[in-house]
């Protein structure tokens, strides 16, 4: 008979003592972690977390959060890969060694959010957890508002889908604008504001969020940028997955790949009016409460996770 512990493996750097604390870290975001401990509990299991893989005792299963240290890798040998899981959270662009085949054997089941990739044998779907489902309160009237705000990294990559480089060129751009910039290593540039510690509170004060993902040309890589606008009060201007209208209504973001250029994207941003501003902000209302965006949310993340443990625990 199996044991009755499924150990979490954190992301690297993340201390598990604080793993399952949501204001432990920004935003919130251990809440869908925390909401999957509860859920993995209720299927009968205790939920313990290492960094390591060492010395694992009661051993159910594991799941890692896009952690492959070397030294995880080598102690996992000592259990089965079918019942080890891994979700991996980031594009090609950013580690590509992540998408070798060769990580199968030490995990048999792979999460992704890259639909091309899905084959239901070794790669399976699953979505970007988001930590909150409702939005922030008092949120001010479109005339109230200031222009734009972007809260992104500012990274660089060689990968030929990378969009680090277009936001960097939209920063630019928009430099003479009412545009506020927020995030890590954008110093230099005129419009940085610094770093947040929570976004909400600041996002819903603009009427436009740039929401670019890491890596476009790409299917199903949906993270929390979207997400952050609409939690946020705020339209986002979504560039990112090619299939994001299979995800997400149209009517909800504005599609920076409708627009040749970032002069053409500002002079319609300048154009929309509050009538059409507060049709956007209905449409993400009717899709945040409906049942479209519950896989996104902690509760579907936390169930779909635990089913793919209980599949690994089952698995001969």
């Amino acid at each position: 008979m199996s044991g009755r512990t499924v150990y979490l493996v954190p992301p690297s750097g993340e201390e598990p003592d604080v793993f399952f604390e949501p204001l432990a870290r920004r935003d919130e975001i251990a809440r869908p972690y925390v909401l999957l401990r509860e859920e993995i509990e209720k299927a009968g299991y205790k939920v313990a977390c290492t960094q390591n893989a060492q010395n694992l005792t009661d051993f159910a299963a594991l799941f890692s959060l896009a952690n492959m240290s070397q030294q995880l890798l080598q102690n996992l040998h000592r259990y089965p890969s079918e019942k080890c899981v891994i979700a991996i959270y980031e594009p090609p662009s950013n580690y590509a060694y992540m998408y070798d085949r060769r990580l199968g054997q030490f995990f048999k089941t792979i999460l992704t959010m890259f639909d091309d990739i899905v084959d239901n044998k070794l790669y399976y779907k699953f979505y970007h957890p988001q930590p909150h489902t409702e939005k922030i309160d008092n949120i001010p009237d479109f005339t109230e508002k200031k222009f734009c705000i972007m809260v992104q990294a500012n990274l660089t990559s060689s990968h030929p889908d990378e969009l680090y480089s277009e936001r960097a060129k939209l920063a630019k751009f928009l430099a003479n604008e009412e545009f506020d910039l927020y995030g890590r290593l954008w110093e230099g540039y005129s419009a940085f504001k610094g770093r947040l510690v929570e976004k909400k509170p600041v996002i819903k004060n603009y009427k436009f969020f740039i929401a670019y993902e890491n890596m476009r040309n790409q299917r199903g890589y949906v993270t929390e940028r979207i997400f952050d606008a609409f939690y946020g009060g705020t339209v986002p201007v979504y560039w990112g997955a090619d299939n994001i209208t299979d995800y997400v209504p149209k009517e909800c973001f504005i599609d920076r790949r409708e627009f040749t250029s970032n002069e053409d994207l500002l002079k319609f941003l300048k154009s929309v009016d509050k009538k059409q501003y507060d049709a956007y902000l209905e449409a993400i209302d009717a899709y945040i409460k409906g049942p479209q965006g519950f896989p996104f949310s902690g509760a579907g993340f936390a169930k779909l996770i635990t089913n793919s443990i209980l599949n690994a625990i089952n698995k001969r």
